[in-house]
């Protein structure tokens, strides 16, 4: 028996693996880590008597959101934008509460280490009602979390940070957890030896390019780690380029946050041309009109569109996902370069550029790049920086170019399952 951790709470059983299930079409590529799918059978929840099916499944939805702190504290995390429901038995209980018994199918991007495992345990919160949780964090949230959060960790993002693995787990089950065995099984999702679309990023002879980067902090501050990652950006582009052929607006390196925030530069290279906007930004919750008017314009004819900044728990990643404007017929690659963006991506994309290009496979005209972990903001630049490198030297595959991201991230991509591209012989 191997454990994921020394408490063994999150215990592997390396034995042989059952046939793969398909969750969805789209794929899956990482240099660091592997996709499984995880059936949950005869898991259970307490529930409130009477309230709805749809109020259950919510509820079921809730309690499942902590595995994702589980997992992080094994260098994993659930895709919870794909997650299959079936509730199949309940039984009345004291107290106006019902147990409810369900299945539950879901994708995890795995740390390599733990390739050859059929089964983890999940610990989860007994229910999932918002007083249950509040309860729940009141009681475990000084000792069941993630160490040095950073911050002082709420009920509102406790199933972020959650980290049985840190806790005596044992002393809770009766009274505020239920353990569940997770089988895992590889997914037929996972792809091997894709490359970008190069023919189609360069066949106009151009490369356009989006970075978008998102301060730590909300205002001007020049110790700022995002915005120290937008100059360093800019500082890159020209050390690697040369200097720009044009540049709108004019400025000067120390007007940027100081009323220069949106920027376009050209460079001319032995490619091509190479068209590159640079936004800097507070919030995607906080933008306004100008910002998204100004993002939209960028990206129909974009080749490359980087996202640099908080995943605001998924809320900023959803938000830019459903955002934007694309040519149909355009083939672009995104990366999502906020913390665990890979739990929130889902399909929402590829819809999009389906519906745009008659009903095609999204997947033929959109990559995403994101993260099964927490990207740090030092290094939010030298990821972008590096993508935009392969594509303009069109040599390396995906799992070439996600070997070049600090491994700490766990970065994946998906959607590259039916590129064409393959280098010259």
């Amino acid at each position: 028996m191997r454990c994921l951790s020394l408490w063994s709470l999150v215990c592997l059983f390396i034995v042989g693996c059952g046939s793969p299930n398909n969750l969805s079409e789209i794929k899956f590529e990482s240099a660091h880590s592997v996709l499984r799918v995880a059936n949950i059978e005869d898991a259970q929840i307490l529930v409130r008597s009477g309230i709805t099916l749809e109020e259950i499944e919510s509820e079921i939805t809730s309690q499942l959101k902590y595995s994702t702190g589980l997992l992080n504290g094994e260098n994993s995390v659930a895709d919870m934008q794909d997650l299959k429901i079936d509730i199949h038995t309940y039984e009345e209980k004291e107290n106006k509460l019902r147990l409810v018994s369900y299945d539950a199918e879901l994708k995890i991007s795995l740390a390599k280490k733990y390739k050859e495992a059929e089964s983890l345990n999940f610990y989860l919160p007994q229910r999932g009602d918002e007083a249950f949780l509040r309860f729940f964090h009141s009681r475990l949230g000084g000792m069941c979390v993630q160490r040095n959060p950073g911050h002082v960790v709420t009920p509102d993002d406790f199933w972020y940070y959650f980290r049985p693995q840190n806790c005596q787990v044992n002393n809770f089950l009766s009274s505020d957890m239920f353990k569940m065995k997770v089988s895992l099984t590889p997914s037929s999702e996972k792809s091997n030896n894709k490359y970008p679309e190069y023919d189609r990023i360069w066949e106009d002879s151009e490369l356009n390019v989006v970075f978008v980067f998102g301060r730590n902090h909300v205002g001007y501050n020049r110790y700022d780690v995002g915005f120290h990652a937008f100059v360093q950006a800019y500082n890159q582009l020209l050390a690697t380029y040369g200097q720009p052929t044009s540049v709108s607006p004019r400025f000067r390196p120390q007007q940027f946050g100081m009323g220069v925030d949106d920027v376009q530069l050209a460079f001319t290279t032995k490619k091509g041309v190479m068209n590159v906007k640079m936004i800097l930004m507070n919030d995607l919750s906080l933008v306004g009109e100008q910002f998204w008017k100004s993002y939209s314009e960028a990206t129909k004819k974009a080749d490359f569109i980087a996202y640099n900044g908080h995943s605001g728990y998924g809320k900023n990643i959803k938000t830019l996902l459903g955002k934007g404007k694309f040519n149909a017929g355009q083939y672009k690659v995104f990366l999502l370069n906020g913390c665990i963006s890979y739990s929130y991506v889902g399909k929402k994309m590829f819809d999009i550029h389906s519906k745009i290009n008659n009903g095609e496979d999204g997947s033929k005209y959109v990559d995403i790049i994101s993260n099964a972990m927490p990207a740090y903001f030092h290094h939010n630049a030298l990821s972008s920086l590096h993508v935009l490198r392969s594509l303009y030297d069109q040599s390396k595959n995906y799992k070439e170019i996600l070997t070049g991201f600090p491994e700490v991230q766990r970065a994946n991509v998906i959607g590259e399952e039916d590129n064409l591209w393959v280098p010259e012989q």
